[in-house]
């Protein structure tokens, strides 16, 4: 009789411990897939906050100009700017690409290649946190203008003047 009763308790013990065991893997479970929605989310708001820098030093900066943000979830690069000369005319635009991440990713390049033809950009620039490894400065890569949000209010006013100079000449 006490061996049996010993039988009953072990395996009550048995099934507490596999329900508690269950438990601490569910809540586990459920434990990482909120941190994975946590950095997701974070990581979105960082990239939306790089978009928002851009578009509004942009808008404060030329005030003639325009700027095409482009929704989430559409396929495209961040924004469009439609650059105007001091008479309202359109001289040309610049399709800009914005990335916060660790890691330089070479696909971001024909992602915005073909962004560029689709919105009919004259020239497509590449902002970002991270340089690739082999060039750490401003650079043309595969006709793409890869520049860090440091760089990026030079770049802009440089490539900004030389599409209003090239419409002025083609106009002339």
């Amino acid at each position: 009789k006490m061996r049996l009763e010993f039988q009953k308790s072990t395996q009550e013990q048995d099934l507490k411990y596999k329900e508690l065991e269950t438990n601490f893997k569910s809540v586990a479970q459920k434990l990482e897939d909120a941190q994975r929605r946590i950095e997701q989310g974070s990581q979105q708001l960082q990239g939306e906050a790089a978009e928002l820098l851009i578009e509004e030093y942009i808008q404060s900066e030329y005030l003639s100009d325009e700027v095409k943000e482009v929704p989430k979830g559409v396929n495209g690069a961040d924004c469009l700017h439609i650059v105007k000369d001091n008479f309202g005319n359109i001289c040309g635009s610049i399709l800009y690409e914005s990335k916060r991440t660790k890691e330089f990713n070479k696909e971001w390049l024909d992602k915005l290649k073909l962004d560029s033809i689709a919105a009919k950009s004259d020239i497509a620039v590449l902002i970002t946190k991270t340089m690739p490894k082999d060039k750490e400065k401003t650079h043309f890569k595969e006709g793409i203008l890869i520049c860090t949000f440091n760089e990026f209010k030079g770049v802009l006013a440089v490539l900004r003047e030389s599409i209003i100079n090239a419409y002025k000449l083609k106009n002339a």
